[in-house]
């Protein structure tokens, strides 16, 4: 949801297509081509990472893709600081790297011995 806080009301509301949001990021102003637009990922209950992007005067957000499903929720995003790449934390316990532009997984990582929620995921230019 969009909100127009001099009137204090929505501007715009735009549909995850995957239920509850449970974080966003936005995609580093170093990861983007000249005249990109920018992304938006959110992590949804159904179990998919999303991307969407925002158009310059233009209200609310427009789907762009989805990366494969996981098993579990999705209750954490971030971008690689260089752009194109995303990784995103379960409620399974498992963290999940992406190409975007491929949308193709290539890095899994499984997280303790037992299921635990990874709420935050930060990425640093090396994947760490």
């Amino acid at each position: 949801m969009e909100w127009d806080l001099a009137a204090r009301r929505p501007a715009a509301v735009t549909d995850s297509l995957g239920g509850a949001v449970w974080a966003l990021a936005v995609e580093p102003a170093a990861g983007r081509e000249p005249g990109a637009l920018t992304r938006l990922a959110a992590a949804c209950d159904d179990g998919c990472a999303r991307v969407f992007a925002a158009e310059p005067g233009q209200p609310g957000l427009a789907y762009a893709r989805a990366m494969p499903a996981v098993a579990g929720r999705v209750v954490s995003v971030a971008w690689h600081p260089a752009g194109g790449g995303l990784v995103a934390g379960t409620s399974q316990g498992t963290l999940h790297a992406w190409d975007v532009p491929a949308a193709r997984e290539v890095l899994r990582i499984t997280v303790g011995a037992r299921p635990s929620r990874n709420w935050a995921s930060t990425l640093t230019t090396s994947l760490t």
